[in-house]
């Protein structure tokens, strides 16, 4: 399952809007995948504007305008459960993933794949 909160979604909307990512006034679907990372864990998330949708692959959420795609059976093995959130820190804001076997890092801008089922 795929989920995002509100408030994610409106922060993803408005860091592509100015970055002028939009086509025909209107935000194209925004893919979310799972790159490696060179930081302190595993995976970081990728979130890729104007994504070509595959209906019989990808899962699609819309959410305040934003359309999030995924391809679920594209991620590491074990990983069926997968939201994204809007986290204030002290130094500013931060998306963070959360799902099934997947542990935060320190930061919060990374994810590895728990061996705990």
């Amino acid at each position: 399952m795929l989920s995002i909160s509100e408030e994610a979604a409106l922060h993803i909307h408005r860091f592509f809007e100015a970055a002028g990512r939009f086509t025909e006034n209107k935000l194209q679907p925004v893919r979310l995948s799972l790159k490696p990372a060179k930081g302190c864990a595993d995976l970081s998330p990728l979130f890729t504007p104007n994504a070509m949708v595959d209906p019989d692959e990808d899962t699609l959420i819309e959410v305040s305008g934003l359309t999030l795609v995924c391809d679920m059976h594209k991620l590491p093995i074990g990983i069926t459960d997968l939201s994204v959130a809007l986290e204030v820190r002290s130094l500013g804001k931060i998306l963070v993933l959360r799902g099934n076997n997947l542990e935060a890092c320190g930061c919060g801008e990374s994810v590895r794949v728990s061996n705990a089922s």
